[in-house]
């Protein structure tokens, strides 16, 4: 088994390969170095530091799918998933592959598809008890203070299920046979809480009481295009009364919060 899996690791590179569509755009010595850092059990974070030869994101995060959603292959551990053929920012990468031999890290990108590999080797793997700290301070990540409590987003998550399941109800006892679509369009709105929440440790998924269908929608779906998700979601709210049905109004201006937090952290 590969043992950088869910490790934190520093990764020194010398040499650098870049592809487009299969066919090598540029190669040469590097001085980068990769560190990798699990932030919670369902997310890793990417820094690239000292030297970047190539257009490429130097902070990012990308999902854990674990064991059984196929994350350790034979032949190397692969986060993130390649299950669209366009991407809003070509610079982004959206997997990562980190081979069993430990002399090579590959990201890719897409629009077009590139895969950038680095050669080198690991020069620090710490063990899991260091990287995913289940006593790590809620409520903090970086230095920053969550600007919620645990409660308040555990609550806001319950609200906004809620009206996602009223609505489906009462559509479909008007007979609309657009329910089901409603319904998973408003759980969409739910994610940019699971991301806080997760982001400032307050607890996985199974916290939030999240279905298998919610996870599969915030990992397969959100994590893999947030910025776009987000900005569409504060687009809609900001343009029209997306929560109709919420007479108190006590959703949306607290969502459009959220989601803004949501851009500040992946600004930052």
């Amino acid at each position: 088994m590969n043992r950088a899996y869910l490790k934190h690791f520093t990764f020194q590179a010398s040499r650098y390969e870049e592809y487009v569509d299969g066919v090598c755009l540029s190669k040469g010595n590097c001085n980068t170095i990769v560190v990798s850092k699990p932030i919670s059990h369902d997310c890793v974070a990417f820094n690239l530091v000292n030297e970047v030869p190539v257009k490429i994101w130097d902070h990012f995060e990308l999902p854990v799918l674990g064991y059984a959603g196929g994350d350790v292959l034979k032949d190397r551990i692969q986060y993130g998933r390649l299950n669209t053929l366009k991407w809003h920012d070509p610079t982004e990468p959206i997997v990562c592959n980190i081979f069993n031999n430990m002399t090579c890290i590959r990201f890719a990108t897409l629009s077009p598809l590139r895969i950038v590999e680095f050669y080198g080797e690991f020069t620090d793997i710490q063990n899991n008890s260091r990287t995913i700290n289940n006593n790590k301070a809620e409520g903090v990540n970086m230095g920053r203070q969550c600007p919620w409590s645990k409660e308040e987003l555990l609550k806001l998550y319950r609200k906004v299920d809620a009206y996602a399941k009223t609505l489906y109800i009462l559509l479909c006892k008007q007979g609309d046979s657009d329910a089901g679509e409603a319904l998973a369009s408003y759980n969409l709105f739910k994610l940019p809480v699971v991301y806080v929440f997760i982001h400032y440790h307050y607890g996985k998924f199974e916290d939030l009481g999240m279905s298998n269908n919610d996870i599969s929608a915030y990992i397969g779906l959100f994590m893999l295009d947030t910025r776009n998700f987000v900005e569409n979601f504060l687009e809609g709210m900001r343009e029209q009364n997306v929560f109709y049905y919420d007479r108190r109004n006590e959703i949306a201006p607290k969502l459009i919060e959220v989601c803004e937090e949501v851009l500040y952290i992946i600004n930052h």
